[in-house]
């Protein structure tokens, strides 16, 4: 059996809670777009595969591009002239 492209979207964006079933069910909230019966929190608000995907782009792109400052005189491309590695 093949999986359905709308859970592979939910599984990358999260679920899409149903809350108008909920108000009919309170214990139960179905997803609207993959089907699922119940879904978890962290699946409707949470840490989704897309949330981790930017957070680790955005740490790349500013730890890895951006070079670290010196500890002595703070100097991102470089030292400063008169720095002589010393940080205190």
């Amino acid at each position: 059996m093949r999986p359905s492209p709308l859970r592979a979207v939910c599984w990358w964006f999260g679920c899409r809670p149903d809350y108008e079933a909920m108000r009919h069910d309170c214990d139960v909230i179905p997803c609207e777009r993959c089907g699922a019966e119940d879904t978890w929190y962290s699946d409707r608000v949470g840490d989704t595969q897309h949330n981790r995907a930017k957070a680790w782009l955005a740490h790349w792109l500013w730890y890895r591009w951006l070079p670290t400052k010196c500890p002595a005189c703070g100097g991102r491309y470089g030292c400063k002239p008169d720095c002589d590695g010393i940080p205190f």
